[in-house]
């Protein structure tokens, strides 16, 4: 489970870059790209997280930062 800070900094990050409360892909890709994964990693997180959504929520968004963060730290 996130750490307190952890939910607070990735809740603030999805009240920037959503939408009726959701995240839609296209929108979430500018902030993770910066994050230093690779596309096809972030796709896959994306997609094992939303299945075939386009959207995600703040639950799910959350899930989304945390494989991004562990792939960052595991070279990915």
């Amino acid at each position: 489970a996130p750490t307190e800070q952890e939910d607070q900094f990735f809740r603030n990050i999805f009240e920037n870059i959503a939408s009726n409360g959701v995240v839609h892909g296209r929108d979430a890709v500018p902030f993770l790209l910066k994050s230093g994964v690779s596309r096809e990693i972030l796709r896959a997180v994306w997609s094992t997280v939303a299945g075939r959504n386009m959207t995600i929520d703040i639950r799910a968004f959350c899930i989304v930062l945390r494989f991004v963060t562990l792939s960052q730290f595991h070279g990915m």
